[in-house]
């Protein structure tokens, strides 16, 4: 048996948003039950301990036991302001030996205990301390956590029922209290200046349902917009929430009755297709639209705002259910696999032959995957750097150093999909082509004239094809992933709490460090973030 003596300034009341602490490790709830005393406590021993107990209720003993690393008095980890919340009212018909205790965390079923399970009884517990420690009315002691723990991420609501007892403890990160607001989001506000922070709870129209976001991964544009202030012609002319690469839970559906209901799993399809009703596209293929919006684009002004967010609202058009069985850390791929299926798709039917991938970023990898899905009898991917490279390998790619221009130009592919969006990646692209091959031009090029060997493009009769974003694949792409045939899992490197996006942001812009990096946020599975992070720890 341990013991504590918590101060009462750390006791809230229930429904009271508890501020967790951001450099303290991950929180960890525990359901306990709140003994309360009725008067001195002069006498009390194990047989007649119920005599001084006015009733029971609810506590919940929050921490952060990654402290102890650093603190061993063990004092930091449980002084957390607020740290204590404590049950609205006493049960004073509640056994002391048999009272029943259950524990949820976002509606979850984490702990249905109770209280013979502890080490010793509540009333060796009280006889204990009572022998120490002089207790009288009002005082409350708690009698630890009957195999009632869990860890918790701010924005989930934690509750916990001591026999008729209900305590509620919303969450938050250190910050938000100051606007109220434990809605995190990820806001570009200029180049260089990238937030973490709260925004208002999201508003929905009668066609969007709420979203409770998972996970989203960062993409190339979302760190241009960082880095630069711009992706492409996209501008960046007011704070944006950026993240199109995203799955989550409706939490709340629609009002019009479409789309999925609440508890439903999604991936999200961030196009509107819009025409501008002068410019003509096959009307086939939405992607092309000219006047379309992409969640987290600056293209038009005002910029539509992403999907960074714990929640968000959308058009239930845009709600792809995921498969049961398919977890909300795949989902967070459908987007750019279906960019890579796209791309693949371009070059029409693969089946047999041989493929190039030029760069092994985040796209290549999962260009890689999908040609292989598809039927390629040979996958070869170029990049500049190591990692990469060995990523390519394990997906089942012979890897080419992207320095080694004799290999490249010995490769003779039926197809090469250019991922890499550089120029010497298109001039890579063109060397690699068998004659009469076809290249898919997959990575955005720079603005502007962009120089390459036209003259051998010409010569080898290539077809060179463009590839932007993807049209109706998305649900195809969801399906392949879910059943296991398209392999997309090992292009995540690295996972992050949404918190520490600037880190994120960080390691995903160095391509020799890191392939896909995600962000987790209020959606995503406490478990699956732990075993992420020590499958990451066990890698390196």
């Amino acid at each position: 048996m341990q013991a504590w003596l918590k101060s009462p300034r750390t006791v809230v009341a229930s429904g009271t948003a508890v501020t967790l602490r951001r450099d303290a490790g991950t929180p960890v709830a525990e359901g306990e039950i709140a003994v309360v005393i009725a008067r001195g406590t002069a006498g009390l021993t194990v047989q007649n301990a119920g005599d001084y107990v006015l009733g029971l209720s609810a506590v919940d003993d929050l921490s952060s036991p990654d402290r102890v690393l650093a603190d061993p008095r063990n004092f930091e980890s449980k002084s957390g302001v607020g740290y204590t919340p404590l049950g609205p009212w006493i049960d004073t018909e509640a056994s002391l030996a048999d009272v029943r205790l259950r524990m949820r965390v976002d509606g979850r079923d984490v702990a249905d205990t109770s209280a013979d399970l502890l080490p010793v009884s509540i009333a060796e517990c009280l006889a204990y301390v009572a022998s120490w420690s002089t207790l009288g009315p009002g005082d409350v002691v708690m009698t630890g956590a009957p195999y009632s723990q869990s860890p918790v991420r701010p924005g989930q609501r934690i509750e916990i029922e001591v026999g008729a007892v209900r305590l509620v403890t919303p969450t938050r990160w250190r910050g938000e209290e100051d606007n109220d607001m434990g809605n995190l989001a990820v806001v570009a506000h200029a180049a260089g200046d990238l937030r973490a922070e709260g925004i208002a709870e999201p508003q929905s129209a009668p066609d969007e349902a709420i979203v409770e976001v998972a996970y989203g991964g960062i993409c190339g544009s979302d760190l241009h917009y960082w880095r630069h202030g711009a992706a492409g012609a996209s501008i960046l002319r007011e704070p944006m929430i950026l993240g199109h690469e995203l799955s989550g839970t409706v939490v709340r559906a629609a009002a019009d009755g479409s789309g999925p209901g609440v508890g439903v799993r999604v991936a999200v399809h961030p196009l509107t297709p819009r025409g501008d009703g002068v410019t003509r596209y096959p009307a086939d293929r939405p992607n092309l639209a000219p006047a379309s919006t992409y969640l987290g684009s600056a293209m038009h002004l005002p910029h539509t705002q992403g999907g960074f967010a714990d929640r968000v609202a959308l058009p239930t058009r845009m709600l792809a259910p995921l498969p049961e069985g398919m977890s909300l850390r795949l989902g967070a791929l459908a987007e750019p696999a279906a960019v890579a299926w796209h791309g693949v798709g371009r070059a029409g039917d693969v089946r047999g032959k041989r493929v190039a991938v030029i760069g092994a970023g985040p796209i290549g990898l999962l260009a890689v995957a999908v040609a292989r899905h598809h039927g390629a009898a040979e996958v070869i991917a170029t990049d500049l750097h190591d990692r990469p490279r060995r990523l390519a390998e394990e997906m089942g790619a012979e890897a080419v150093n992207a320095r080694d221009h004799e290999r490249i130009g010995a490769l003779q592919a039926d197809v090469v999909i250019e991922s890499s969006g550089t120029e010497p990646g298109l001039s890579a692209a063109v060397s690699a082509a068998a004659r009469g091959g076809t290249i898919v031009l997959v990575g955005l090029q720079r603005a502007g004239e962009v120089s390459a060997p036209m003259a051998t493009a010409i010569t080898r009769e290539l077809d060179l094809v463009g590839s932007f974003r993807f049209g109706d694949e998305f649900e195809d792409v969801i399906a392949a992933l879910a059943e296991g045939t398209l392999q997309a899992g090992p292009v995540v490197s690295h996972e992050f709490e949404a918190v520490d996006a600037l880190a994120a942001f960080e390691i995903a812009a160095d391509p020799s460090t890191s392939s896909k990096v995600l962000l987790a946020f209020a959606g995503a599975s406490p478990d699956a973030a732990e075993s992420t992070r020590d499958e990451r720890e066990e890698a390196a």
